[in-house]
């Protein structure tokens, strides 16, 4: 008997799928991201975003939440749909109301943004290591992980992930160098 093929969801796919789905609520938050991160979110989860149960993602949201009163003593400006903004479902938590807290403070935004860009990062470069020593495909390998991704195949978009694969590359290779160094005498 055959097994399902590539691309083809599989009843546990499916399942999970739908378990992700169950545990969000109607309410959303806005985040203002680059337009390749919100293509890469929009590709991996969805629109509005929807994050895993129990991801680092969601225990940000869920630090964050204030009140709609909360928000405006903090002079906070209400989080509203515009360009540039992607909506992001708020799950329902066990001891955090939504209904009457759905707006996150600018810190915890700051903190939502770094913890999606650190996990496209990790996701870049855990795809695109193997090739670290064939510089002469970098710029095409780059281009099929962005198809791949659902980014949009612009130059602006590539130059940005060319950049920040360099810079991991780079923390990568003094790491290596360091420990070369530091080698005990036999």
């Amino acid at each position: 008997m055959k097994g399902p093929a590539i691309g083809d969801n599989t009843v546990s796919d499916m399942e999970e799928d739908q378990e992700t789905r169950e545990h969000v609520s109607e309410f959303v938050i806005y985040l203002k991201v680059e337009p390749y991160l919100a293509q890469w979110l929009h590709s991996h989860y969805g629109d509005p975003v929807v994050f895993p149960k129990n991801s680092t993602e969601n225990d940000i949201i869920e630090l964050g939440l204030v009140t709609k009163k909360k928000a405006e003593n903090e002079k906070e400006t209400p989080d509203l749909p515009e360009e540039g903004k992607i909506a992001i479902s708020l799950p329902y938590y066990k001891f955090t109301e939504v209904r009457s807290r759905f707006h996150l403070l600018k810190k915890s935004k700051e903190s939502l943004l770094f913890c999606i860009k650190a996990r496209f990062a990790l996701e870049l470069w855990t795809e695109l290591f193997k090739f670290r020593n064939r510089n002469e495909m970098k710029q095409e390998i780059i281009w099929v992980w962005m198809e791949k991704h659902g980014i949009d195949m612009t130059e602006s978009n590539w130059n940005v992930i060319a950049k920040i694969y360099r810079r991991k590359m780079d923390v990568y290779r003094k790491d290596r160098w360091r420990k070369k160094q530091k080698t005990p005498p036999k």
